[in-house]
């Protein structure tokens, strides 16, 4: 980010909770992924997704992947 200013990106956080949920990954390995600094960045992110979901957010986005990944609830 240019100045260090943080930018918001739904769909990277997203992307993040994807990795941690789905890939099993550690949250240093996604910010390695990502090219961040800090897992703490990965981990705010994640959690804010996290939140989200409980509001009902992103319930399309995950069923959309569940279903490309094949699993099954």
């Amino acid at each position: 980010c240019p100045g260090g200013k943080r930018v918001s990106n739904p769909a990277r956080a997203f992307a993040m909770y994807a990795c941690q949920r789905y890939g099993a990954l550690s949250l240093k390995q996604i910010a390695v992924l990502f090219n961040l600094n800090h897992s703490g960045s990965v981990s705010f992110s994640v959690n804010k997704v996290k939140r989200e979901l409980v509001e009902g957010q992103w319930l399309s986005e995950v069923k959309q992947l569940e279903r490309e990944l094949y699993i099954v609830k």
